[in-house]
C-alpha cells in the first residue's frame, strides 16, 4: 500500500511517550516520559535508541527513602498496518539501567532486556499515535542477595517521521 512505502522512504523519526510505570513489588506507580529516535530499516522493522525514566519511589517514614531508576534503550522493533491507518507492533530491547538509593547512599547499573507490544493510529503521513505496553525486569545479583524490581510501563504518544 501507498502508506507503507512512505513509511519505508522517510526513514528517520523521533517519538515522545508519557507513561504510568507500575513498581509491581513496591505497589506504587508512576508517570514519567520516554524519549527515543530511530531508523526504519524496512516496511516492518526499525531500530531504536531511547531514555525512559521510571521515576522516584518514596517510602519509609514520612516518605524519606528515595529510590530513582532510569535506562538507556536499544530496541528492535516490527509490525505494520493491519488496516489502512491502524497498526501493530512489538519491540525486544535491551534496558541499560541505573537505579539509585539515596538513604542507603548505593547505585546500580545493570543490563536487562525488556519486551513491549503496542497499536499505533497513522494520523498523518509523519506522524503516529501510539499506545504502548512494556516490561522491564530491574534485576540484579544473584542467590539469596539478588533483589529485582518489576515495572510495568502503558504509555501514550507521538512518533514523528521525517
Amino acid at each position: 500500500s501507498s502508506c507503507l512505502s512512505v513509511m519505508a522512504e522517510n526513514a528517520y523519526y523521533a517519538s515522545f511517550d508519557i507513561g504510568r510505570n507500575d513498581w509491581r513489588d513496591a505497589g506504587e506507580t508512576v508517570t514519567e516520559p520516554t524519549i527515543a529516535v530511530g531508523y526504519q530499516i524496512n516496511d516492518n522493522f526499525s531500530v531504536e535508541l531511547g531514555f525512559q525514566d521510571f521515576g522516584e519511589l518514596k517510602y519509609g517514614e514520612d516518605d524519606a527513602m528515595h529510590v530513582e531508576a532510569d535506562a538507556i534503550q536499544v530496541s528492535l522493533i516490527g509490525g505494520g498496518l493491519v488496516t489502512d491507518t491502524m497498526g501493530l507492533f512489538a519491540q525486544v530491547g535491551l534496558d541499560i539501567w541505573n537505579l539509585s538509593h539515596t538513604e542507603e547512599a548505593y547505585v546500580i547499573d545493570q543490563n536487562d532486556l525488556f519486551y513491549g507490544a503496542g497499536a499505533f493510529y497513522r494520523a498523518s503521513e509523519n506522524l503516529n499515535i501510539n499506545l504502548k505496553f512494556q516490561f522491564h525486569e530491574l534485576d540484579w545479583g544473584a542467590g539469596s542477595d539478588g533483589d529485582s524490581h518489576e515495572v510495568n510501563t502503558v504509555s501514550l504518544g507521538g512518533k514523528y517521521t521525517f
